[in-house]
């Protein structure tokens, strides 16, 4: 749906403003359409600003149990009754694309202008701390036991109502979610303890009104400055004794600050044991190490298990991490399927690295779980004070850098910090900064690499290689930006890009006479998964006048296999286009020719790494040999990569491989040096 941008969001100042700022930022017409999405709202929520205007916000953003609630507060923030200086700030759950749930203040402004009546929002992420990260547990353990329950926000705004909450009072989930609690507490409650930023915390018997009127005697806990209202049913319907408030009140700090599921403390309590432990071990001239231990595609594994089962399995995790320590060392619950470790008593790094070892053995036994085995890796951080930092802030961080940096490596890895890694995360913070601009600066540019056919030598087709010219005016790799624009979502944009620059400068060379030769584009995961993929390739090639014969694109086998279902589907959808498509890297996966067999695939394209020992490795040539016999049994094309001497050439030739790519032939060159290679009409 086109929409369009009032005159006074549309100016050039404005604009430029607003792609700077680091706040989310998002303007709404008065029928929840969105009217303006700025690149950080684009970065935070996952979603394009062509995808988001014309789109309601309800849509994008907003989880479906707020729905009632947003559109209450958009029908009653009127901008006719309220000044443009009036605003409202609220602290809510938000929605990415990916369906992750995360916290947000929202600072909306009313905009009174010429075209209509606006809603000028600024979105901020927020530590979860309140809800539902702090009080998970808590609502775990209610809805178990059947409890009436209601959780706020800071605001007292409900953001969690239980069923028995809906039978004791008469209030379904629809109509208390977004709700203020004050309105339903006895008349005077506020009066009492006045949540504000004066009051510490109050706790005791009050009650609630219910929807016919009556009172209901209710236990309350407010945890004041940064806290939020907790609300149970009174066991004794009137008057908690001393000594059940007392263990009320001990049941709800455990269970704010435990999970439920492995009984491990949560992360909450890990910076004050950290800063304890260090304190000590200064005072002694003693270290202090911090592991930082994240399960490896558990995502993936809990998609296919369920809840009941992943919970399972995170504790069989957690079981052989607390095995492979010492009894003195402490576990904290970090995520979701994360943990963080406090090593103490002067610990050598030799230990260190002994218990980091043991520890990724252990959680790499098979886990079985109703007949099927599953086979769990996790990659392992390491810090150390005082070599490392001098805070505890800082050691957590740093061996949470240190466990990314050893998945880059693959699966099950370990690595200690170093040095290197601040300036490696301090050179990935100014390419994400540059790579924001890129797209719509025009500083990216393809190369062009030719494929040779091999039994005629002549060419064949061309892969298009992506490259940055960053502004400090260097050529930038792939191997660089591509990590940073996949973790930020920009890989999309940039992908399309290429994508239709090949399109383009293909209709340039049939315009010039040159006889039309098959160009591959990569593909990355992301844009596998994006909606509207193969309409944007059908739209694409109609656009430039090209026949979707002479585009193929490429994607690797890895990522093939995360999604390999979806996979599937959409690589049907493309071949049912007239696309071909190519699997590259293959043999570097973890595939099977029974998967590559269910794939509407038309290449496969032979991993440089099994090229290189080419023609004296004997393990080489036996596993190349063998993928091109099978690749032509199964009717699939076979291109080897990173063809460099003549002998390669040679055997892969003799051995019946149908395309040849490499700098034997060419290096990737601009648009116009590959016209060389080109045949004319």
């Amino acid at each position: 749906m086109d929409t369009d941008i009032p005159a006074q969001l549309s100016g050039a100042l404005f604009s430029e403003l607003l792609k700077k700022c680091a706040d989310a930022v998002t303007v709404i017409d008065q029928q929840d359409r969105v009217v303006f999405w700025s690149p950080s709202a684009e970065r935070m929520f996952g979603w394009a600003s062509e995808e988001a205007i014309g789109r309601k916000l309800t849509d994008l953003i907003v989880p479906k149990s707020f729905a009632s609630c947003h559109h209450r507060g958009v029908s009653n923030f009127n901008c006719k009754l309220e000044p443009p200086a009036v605003k409202r700030r609220a602290e809510l759950p938000a929605m990415c694309r990916s369906g992750e749930l995360i916290n947000v203040e929202v600072t909306v402004t009313a905009l009174c202008l010429p075209e209509g009546d606006y809603f000028f929002g600024m979105i901020r992420e927020v530590p979860k701390t309140d809800f539902p990260v702090g009080r998970k547990e808590v609502v775990h353990s209610s809805s178990e036991a059947g409890e009436f329950l209601a959780i706020t926000n800071n605001e007292a705004i409900i953001m969690y109502w239980s069923e028995m909450a809906t039978r004791i009072t008469g209030f379904t989930a629809e109509e208390a979610i977004g709700k203020n609690i004050m309105e339903w507490l006895r008349p005077g409650f506020d009066n009492d303890i006045a949540p504000d930023e004066k009051i510490a915390s109050w706790t005791g018997i009050t009650k609630m009104l219910t929807k016919n009127g009556e009172p209901y005697p209710v236990f309350a806990e407010w945890q004041g400055r940064k806290g939020a209202f907790t609300i149970r049913s009174s066991p004794a319907r009137d008057e908690l004794s001393s000594q059940k408030l007392i263990e009320e009140r001990a049941r709800l700090a455990y269970l704010n600050t435990h999970d439920s599921n492995t009984g491990l403390p949560l992360s909450v309590l890990a910076n004050d044991h950290a800063s304890r432990a260090i304190a000590l071990a200064a005072a002694r001239n003693q270290t202090v190490v911090a592991l930082f231990v994240d399960v490896d595609r558990f995502n993936s594994i809990g998609d296919h298990l369920g809840q009941e089962k992943s919970d399972f399995i995170l504790k069989v995790v957690t079981g052989r991490i607390t095995h492979s320590l010492r009894i003195f060392d402490t576990t904290f619950r970090s995520g979701a399927h994360s943990f963080l470790i406090i090593l103490e008593h002067d610990i050598s790094i030799d230990i260190v690295a002994h218990l980091m070892e043991k520890m990724a053995a252990q959680i790499g036994k098979p886990v079985e779980i109703d007949g099927e085995t599953f086979f769990m890796s996790a990659s392992i951080g390491a810090s150390v004070f005082p070599r490392d930092a001098d805070d505890a802030a800082s050691l957590i961080q740093r061996a949470k850098l240190a466990m990314h940096e050893a998945r880059k490596g693959g699966t099950g890895l370990y690595r200690f910090y170093d040095q290197e890694l601040d300036q490696a995360v301090q050179t990935r913070i100014s390419v994400e900064r540059y790579l924001a601009r890129a797209v719509d600066n025009s500083e990216f540019v393809l190369l062009y690499q030719p494929k040779i056919h091999a039994a005629s030598q002549k060419i064949s087709g061309l892969e298009a290689l992506i490259r940055w010219k960053h502004p400090r005016g260097d050529i930038v790799g792939p191997g660089e930006f591509i990590p940073v624009a996949e973790e930020t979502g920009l890989i999309r944009k940039i992908g399309d890009w290429a994508l239709e620059e090949a399109c383009r400068q293909l209709a340039v060379w049939q315009q010039r006479g040159y006889r039309p030769v098959q160009v591959s584009v990569n593909l990355s995961a992301h844009q596998i998964t994006q909606t509207g993929l193969c309409a944007f390739v059908k739209e694409t090639l109609q656009k430039y006048l090209v026949s979707p014969s002479l585009l193929d694109l490429e994607i690797t086998e890895t990522v093939a296999m995360q999604d390999f279902d979806s996979t599937v589907s959409i690589l049907e959808q493309l071949h049912a286009i007239g696309v071909t498509v190519s699997i590259d890297d293959f043999g570097t996966g973890h595939s099977s020719l029974s998967y590559l067999k269910k794939l509407t695939a038309n290449t496969l394209k032979i991993d440089q790494s099994f090229i290189r020992g080419l023609p004296n490795d004997v393990e080489d040539e036996f596993i190349v040999t063998t993928l091109i016999g099978l690749a032509h049994r199964m009717g699939l094309k076979v291109v080897a990569e990173g063809v460099e001497v003549v002998e390669q050439v040679d055997f892969l030739t003799r051995s019946s491989c149908d395309e040849l790519q490499g700098y034997y032939f060419s290096r990737p060159v601009s648009a116009n040096e590959v016209e060389r290679f080109l045949p004319l009409h």
